[in-house]
């Protein structure tokens, strides 16, 4: 299960001891849909994707769901079993043999015992060939566990799981170890690089709708260290008076130039964090954060500017930088909450 921007995803599993043709089965219902033209083939096994829409009124926290159906056709072993780590419910046709059958169903059981956060399993059988009943309840089943809350944990490790798998792949596992192996220098470019690249997968997956929804995701740590980057990089290019753009035309959120201050303050940049606050003063008694023009509060950020700039002794990204490396464990893979 997950919850993307177009609504809630169940994921489905039907299959069969024996010579079963659990795909042939469910293509012969009218209200699954094929969603492939091809079939995917595997190592000894063939499955059909079909997939079920239940509208916003039948759906969740007014949101559709969208149901769909892995159906393998018959496996070259008899007692195969589809891989159901990330199934929601699992509908298993049985053969007719009752050893087959038998062995089949203590096999999907330790299999869906070995899911990430403990979810209920919602298991129906077909017999004599009639998948349409258990299918429907299966469903049934499933929407019912979707609306009481029992898949949401499983959906969270899971996805956690699975970005970690990613990450571990591309970056290496991110341990303090591996923060701190980074060159002197490096390291707030190293995680910068990773976090985008991993609000990037979770944008294009559909867990969150927009970059700025998966930032709010992340620990207060993590949020700290984009907005002081971002405040650095905006105040480089635009001078201080940037931060204080009308309301929808502006650079960074009051809440982010707040998160900046608090990240100035906890990594020790007292001198630049007192000018961040005074052109806060500046930029309120001006009302240039509600879109007024003022000459005199604007040559009074640009004086402040060159002075965020003068204090040489707080290098925001050496400051960072030891910052990560005084508590490294708050930057790894764990210390993401989404």
């Amino acid at each position: 299960m997950q919850r993307r921007s177009d609504g809630w995803h169940l994921e489905l599993v039907a299959f069969g001891g024996g010579k079963s043709h659990a795909d042939e089965q469910v293509a012969t219902l009218g209200s699954f849909k094929e969603l492939h033209q091809m079939p995917v083939q595997g190592n000894g096994w063939v499955r059909r994707e079909f997939g079920l829409s239940l509208d916003s009124k039948g759906g969740h926290e007014h949101l559709p769901i969208h149901v769909t159906t892995l159906a393998y056709g018959a496996a070259e072993r008899d007692d195969f079993v589809p891989d159901l780590s990330s199934a929601d419910g699992v509908l298993q046709v049985e053969s007719g043999d009752l050893a087959i059958d038998a062995r089949v169903a203590t096999i999907v059981d330790l299999a869906l015992s070995k899911r990430l956060g403990s979810p209920p399993r919602i298991v129906e059988r077909a017999t004599g060939g009639a998948v349409k009943d258990p299918l429907r309840d299966l469903v049934k089943r499933a929407v019912k566990a979707l609306k009481a809350g029992e898949l949401l944990e499983f959906w969270k490790q899971s996805a956690r799981n699975a970005e970690a798998a990613h990450d571990a792949e591309v970056f290496g596992p991110l341990t303090k170890e591996k923060i701190l192996a980074q060159p002197e220098g490096d390291v707030v470019a190293f995680l910068l690089r990773l976090v985008q690249a991993r609000g990037r997968r979770a944008i294009a997956s559909g867990r969150v709708p927009t970059a700025e929804a998966f930032e709010r995701c992340m620990s207060a740590r993590w949020q700290r260290l984009l907005a002081v980057n971002a405040l650095e990089m905006l105040v480089g290019d635009d001078g201080v008076a940037a931060l204080f753009g009308a309301p929808g035309g502006r650079a960074m959120e009051r809440e982010e130039v707040t998160a900046a201050l608090a990240g100035l303050k906890r990594i020790g940049a007292a001198k630049k964090a007192a000018i961040i606050e005074r052109s806060l003063v500046v930029a309120r008694e001006a009302r240039l954060w509600e879109g007024n023009a003022n000459d005199t509060a604007a040559k009074v950020l640009e004086e402040l500017s060159d002075r965020f700039y003068a204090v040489d002794d707080e290098p925001l990204r050496m400051r960072l930088e030891e910052d990560i490396r005084g508590a490294p464990d708050d930057f790894t893979l764990g210390a993401y909450e989404d």
